[in-house]
């Protein structure tokens, strides 16, 4: 859920944000193309950004690629954990989830499924969450939610059609049935192959030291941020590309 736009009305699912954006686009006549780009090179002053079947030239790029969850792992033969909310089953009412992670992508999973009607456990290594404020007042005082601290998994079996978690908690070791389990353990940036290695000029910066390449969103503050300021960035970056190709264009 994205709430965190000043001129939302109320909170709004990311896909839905995206819906709207891409109709926003579409006054002014751009059509986005949906394609995974897995390289970016440079030859003569250009970059070509390369899919399956589909290459595109452009004098500069413009990286919004956003995160991927980090793997998680957990000893024993069970199955997979899962790795984000939209690889959860699409009905849940019944089923016991467990969640590990204590930062805002822990908690707002959590709330989504507890609402779908699944009994969610949330499971946290330390004594204190990452997730502050209104989200965490409102998934601790959330009726289907149990949040455990200072609990670490430590192996796992299958069991059924869901599996056994082994947790260490502070009242020993104790096992935990659940359909299934969601990893929100961290977030990594995620990146095409680029032509050459490149930093930004400065921390959490659009600007990079390649000529031509910018950052924008996550993919330039590294981690989960906040909605408006990506929006903000991503405004900076086309700013700063355009302003590129304006100084190399000769004026008529």
């Amino acid at each position: 859920m994205v709430e965190n736009i000043p001129l939302l009305e109320e909170p709004v699912p990311g896909w839905e944000l995206a819906v709207r954006l891409r109709t926003s686009l579409s006054r002014w006549k751009l059509s986005p193309v949906s394609a995974r780009i897995t390289v970016v090179s440079r030859n003569g002053g250009l970059f070509l950004s390369e899919a399956a079947g589909i290459g595109v030239q452009s004098r500069t790029v413009i990286l919004a690629t956003g995160t991927v969850p980090v793997e998680y792992t957990l000893p024993g033969d069970h199955p997979p954990i899962l790795r984000s909310f939209m690889d959860l089953p699409e009905k849940m009412q019944g089923l016991r989830l467990a969640v590990l992670g204590g930062g805002e992508a822990a908690f707002d999973y959590a709330m989504h499924a507890s609402d779908l009607g699944a009994e969610v456990e949330i499971i946290l290594r330390g004594a204190h969450a990452r997730a502050s404020g209104r989200l965490l007042e409102e998934a601790s005082a959330h009726p289907g939610i149990r949040i455990s601290y200072d609990t670490v998994p430590v192996a796992a079996r299958t069991s059924g059609e869901g599996m056994i978690l082994e947790l260490d908690s502070p009242s020993g070791r104790v096992s935990l049935e659940v359909a299934a389990v969601l990893a929100a353990v961290g977030r990594e940036r995620t990146l095409p192959l680029l032509p050459e290695r490149f930093t930004q000029l400065f921390p959490r910066s659009v600007e990079t030291t390649l000529p031509g390449l910018y950052l924008a969103g996550d993919a330039a503050l590294g981690g989960l941020g906040q909605a408006g300021s990506a929006m903000g960035q991503g405004l900076t970056a086309a700013e700063k590309a355009f302003g590129f190709v304006m100084k190399g264009t000769p004026r008529v």
